[in-house]
């Protein structure tokens, strides 16, 4: 089924085309140089949501909305730990980012200036930053594939009410995320929730896997008021800190209701 034009789309169109191409820059910017949510894995090199697997690794999204994320563990990795980073912060200018409020002992004021977040920082010998800069990414589905062929969903009230998941774009990948921006910003002065995007993660020799964007066109401009609405909803929620680590409560005589998984909506 087609999506329904608007009557008055031309007219749209004039009103948020350029409104479009001015944030395409600014996304571009923000790429220079370089839980409250629900997240997608990528454990192990495997896309997954909610326990679910993607078919070849690969998935077709709207990127709603991106920020910088610093993040810094102090203690060994562990997979199982939930405990929430010893220092983070969030931004969208690297001049001007620090930790988070919640943060209970900040390494410095600014990122900029803090010592962890320098090169040759690590303390496992590598020369790389003991502090990772990462990205968080707000993703809306888009549609699916079939025989390798991108099939965007095609009812408004998909991209309505479709439910914003995150991922966390590693730093080896970050590279990868801002040629993409920048890219889609330069060929079809778009940000990055103005086309829809297929997200990849494959084998790396370096890093054991690579999260890697491409585009599948620009999002139809009958949707266009539908997602700016989404992607202003996503703005507004993204920065939403880590929980604390709590001990866990022990009740007496306690009586254990068996846990019955739901099925992914995403």
């Amino acid at each position: 089924m087609a999506i329904p034009a608007k009557k008055n789309a031309v007219t749209q169109v004039n009103t948020w085309e350029k409104d479009l191409a001015d944030a395409a820059v600014e996304a571009a910017a923000q790429e220079q140089g370089a839980t409250g949510g629900t997240f997608f894995s990528l454990q192990s090199g495997q896309l997954s949501f909610d326990g679910d697997v993607f078919p070849n690794n690969e998935m077709a999204v709207i990127i709603l909305d991106s920020i910088k994320e610093n993040i810094l563990y102090k203690r060994p990795y562990d997979k199982d730990s939930m405990a929430p980073p010893d220092c983070y912060a969030f931004g969208r200018d690297e001049k001007t980012i620090c930790p988070h409020e919640d943060v209970e002992s900040p390494e410095a004021e600014l990122c900029a200036s803090c010592p962890q977040n320098q090169w040759k920082s690590n303390p496992n010998g590598r020369g790389g930053k003991w502090c990772g800069n990462r990205r968080r990414l707000a993703l809306i589905n888009a549609g699916s594939f079939v025989n390798g062929q991108f099939q965007a969903a095609d009812d408004p009230e998909h991209y309505q009410e479709a439910a914003i998941a995150y991922l966390k774009v590693s730093v080896m990948s970050v590279k990868a995320f801002a040629g993409y921006v920048k890219q889609v910003g330069s060929a079809l002065a778009r940000p990055p929730y103005g086309v829809f995007t297929k997200i990849r993660v494959v084998p790396d020799s370096d890093s054991q896997f690579r999260v890697v964007f491409e585009c599948l066109g620009n999002v139809p401009n009958a949707l266009m008021d539908i997602v700016i609405a989404r992607h202003k909803e996503a703005e507004a929620d993204i920065e939403f800190p880590y929980q604390p680590a709590h001990e866990p409560v022990v009740v007496a005589k306690a009586v254990v209701q068996p846990v019955v998984k739901r099925k992914s909506k995403f």
